[in-house]
């Protein structure tokens, strides 16, 4: 057999040249498998922690748990995303939460592969209070879409203002925006379908007003939209599904404030325009306006003034297909602002409800602290 020729078989020669694609295929293959095994390996690592999501009270302990899987080093390292305001967690993963009411996250990273990790979240409910820019009482708070609240208007330290800020909960913080076009307390701040808030009436500085204006979210800016049929303050706003907006109710003080209305109106966003619809069988001031899951509207409570002014406990329903007002059952109790209202907006984990009940005295210039309750529910 000639040196340039290799046996792959007794008596059958081949050319040493037509040898070497096949070589340079087998050592592509076992280069592959070399550099590829371990990346292999790699991916099959995961972590999970039990319990994934738990509430706790300030201050409280929790035993978490990670396994590993994937991989002969089951060990992990502990951190809280939040750092040392998060609380602490030891090696064997026992956690300790802050003081504060808050949401907090703890970490478990494989040691095998530093790029696999589980996350845990906990939340700490309780009562937070924040501060505003500017003091203000009867003002209105308004939950907007992107979970942010606008507070507009309000005492401060006469009994009207223009100023109004948004407040962020996830950074608790507040930041201005620009003035409202008329100064106002006591008045409505309902958010609308597209994002923007419609301000109306009020308490003015020349007593209750019909002006009326929008809140852009986006441009953080007022411009003004049309006015109501009737200068009120006190009054009741409701979105309707519709898309329209229910006004009921109020007050108007030329002179001495004995003129509580019985009147109602409805804003239409696509025109800007309010026009009147069906009267209530009673005069509501300082009321409540219920949306009900039928889309009807319960109005009831306030104060009446027929002559003199004394508190109420009739209701009565709207209904928007008729624009009518029909009577219903009493409450209880009489008085005025008796109030309930839940809202709620989602932010990752965090579902913050505010849950108002209770009952407020007719306006005086006084300023109050704020407060609201963060519930988190995982």
């Amino acid at each position: 057999m000639s040196s340039g020729t290799t046996a792959i078989a007794p008596g059958i020669p081949v050319p040493r040249s037509e040898m070497r694609p096949c070589l340079r295929v087998g050592w592509l293959l076992l280069a592959s498998l070399f550099f590829l095994a371990p990346l292999h390996a790699l991916a099959q690592v995961t972590v999970a922690i039990s319990p994934s999501a738990v509430n706790l009270a300030p201050n409280g302990t929790q035993q978490f748990t990670a396994t590993v899987t994937g991989a002969s080093d089951t060990s992990v390292t502990w951190t809280i995303q939040e750092g040392a305001a998060g609380g602490s967690v030891t090696g064997s993963g026992l956690y300790t939460a802050p003081s504060q009411v808050g949401l907090f996250h703890v970490i478990a990273t494989s040691n095998a592969d530093n790029t696999q990790s589980a996350t845990a979240t906990i939340g700490l409910p309780g009562f937070v209070t924040w501060g505003l820019n500017t003091a203000r009482g009867f003002d209105q708070a308004t939950l907007l879409l992107d979970g942010t609240i606008l507070f507009t208007g309000g005492i401060n330290p006469g009994c009207a203002s223009t100023s109004a800020e948004v407040y962020n909960p996830v950074t608790d913080r507040s930041t201005n925006t620009t003035g409202m076009l008329v100064a106002r307390c006591e008045h409505t701040a309902t958010l609308l379908p597209n994002g923007k808030v419609l301000v109306a009436g009020g308490q003015s500085s020349g007593g209750e007003t019909a002006a009326a204006e929008l809140y852009d979210p986006v441009a953080r800016t007022f411009t003004a939209t049309g006015s109501m049929t009737s200068p009120r303050g006190g009054h009741t706003a409701t979105l309707l599904p519709i898309g329209k907006v229910l006004i009921t109710g109020g007050i108007y003080c030329p002179s001495t404030c004995n003129i509580p209305y019985t009147t109602a109106e409805l804003y239409d966003p696509s025109t800007g325009i309010f026009t009147a619809t069906g009267s209530m069988a009673a005069a509501h001031y300082g009321g409540i306006a219920i949306l009900l899951t039928n889309g009807d509207v319960l109005i009831a409570g306030g104060t009446g003034c027929n002559p003199t002014c004394t508190d109420i406990n009739t209701a009565e329903i709207y209904n928007p297909s008729s624009g009518t007002f029909i009577p219903t059952g009493s409450m209880l109790i009489s008085g005025p602002q008796q109030s309930a209202a839940l809202r709620k907006t989602e932010m990752s984990f965090l579902w913050e409800a505010r849950l108002l009940v209770g009952e407020r005295s007719l306006p005086r210039c006084t300023v109050t602290p704020r407060e609201h309750f963060r519930k988190l529910a995982i």
